[in-house]
């Protein structure tokens, strides 16, 4: 185990938070976002535990894909980035990964090819402006080319730009445009992320695509996760490297940007921002040090932080320290430094170790 940090990954929470998808979408299909080394909390990890529990994977690029197929021989894998080029399809094709197409681009290297695929997913765009297609020849489009090249696109796929945001006319009109000519198309439908998983039901429709609800944090700025019954799935840590009694006036981090009011008794962490931790211009949140917040102080730096011990006077160096998790959620973390979860989770640095718990 790393002495700067780690991420301690809880199977047990991953498998709660499914379950709790489950509940939410009936008999829906779940395709699981394992994508940015599945949120930052180890790829290889989250697929092992979720394999046999989900019925689709959803990754970024084919090479996230592959890595998964390593680890689930059976499991379909879909990525949400198809295939930039000749050898990437290839890569779909050897093992078996379900590209989505979403520009005339990839139409004209599947005409190219001519590599066994069986199926593919369709990508509409009903406002999200950056992948899919328009609406304009999308029917005669998708004739065509399941004419030339044999190839069934089994799914239409829509991305809600605006679930997260709470306005339901909005995602209403999203919802029903992307039904309108998805209905056309034929297939199964797939629309609903992790905010539209939990705030509209309607969006459902045949397969939902959970990711940050997954690792049991909350996509609504105004919530936390375990608002909702999520469970966090990683509990980051490090340990206190050495403490020190700092004077009434001293200042503390690059920039003096903090100065003590009064004697303070603070502890040195071995965690900075080249280890995830988002460096903020003046002091802001708080670690877990033996089950009492202890705020931060002055500015993080590269590799450490100091933290205000005056409320664990017998904290002492070799003790752990939580910095997000159960004590600090995520959320909170993120919100201090005008972050988005997403952020903070996928900005883990190498140093920090993922450890199955």
């Amino acid at each position: 185990m790393s002495g700067w940090g780690w991420a301690e990954i809880s199977s047990e929470a991953l498998l709660h938070n499914l379950r709790h998808v489950r509940r939410l979408v009936g008999s829906a299909n779940v395709s699981a976002v394992v994508k940015s080394d599945a949120y930052g909390h180890g790829l290889e990890n989250v697929a092992g535990i979720l394999s046999g529990h989900v019925d689709a994977f959803a990754v970024a690029t084919c090479e996230e894909g592959t890595q998964v197929r390593r680890i689930d021989a059976a499991t379909p894998i879909w990525v949400f980035l198809g295939f930039a080029d000749a050898t990437e399809l290839e890569a779909c094709s050897s093992h078996r990964l379900i590209p989505v197409v979403s520009n005339y681009h990839q139409i004209e290297l599947l005409y190219e090819t001519h590599l066994p695929l069986t199926s593919v997913i369709l990508e509409l765009d009903i406002g999200m402006g950056r992948l899919g297609f328009d609406f304009s020849n999308t029917h005669q489009m998708l004739r065509e080319f399941q004419s030339r090249t044999g190839i069934r696109a089994d799914l239409i796929l829509g991305h809600l730009p605006s679930a997260e945001g709470g306005n339901d006319s909005e995602v209403r009109g999203q919802f029903n445009r992307f039904l309108e000519e998805a209905n056309v198309l034929g297939g199964e439908l797939t629309l609903a992320n992790s905010a539209a998983i939990m705030a509209y039901p309607y969006s459902h429709l045949d397969w939902v695509r959970p990711g940050l609800m997954l690792y049991g944090v909350s996509p609504f700025s105004d919530c936390r996760g375990d608002d909702s019954g999520l469970r966090p799935a990683m509990r980051v840590f490090s340990r206190i490297r050495g403490t020190r009694m700092m004077r009434s006036g001293q200042a503390i981090g690059y920039g003096s940007r903090f100065r003590c009011k009064e004697d303070t008794r603070v502890g040195l962490l071995g965690f900075g921002y080249a280890d995830g931790f988002p460096r903020q211009e003046i002091s802001s949140g708080s670690v877990t040090v033996g089950g009492h917040r202890c705020p931060i102080l002055g500015r993080i730096s590269m590799d450490s932080m100091i933290v205000d011990l005056s409320k664990v006077p017998s904290a002492q160096a070799g003790d752990v320290v939580e910095l997000w998790g159960q004590g600090v959620s995520a959320e909170e973390v993120a919100s201090h430094a005008g972050l988005i979860p997403h952020q903070l989770l996928t900005h883990l640095g190498p140093r920090v170790d993922r450890v199955l718990s």
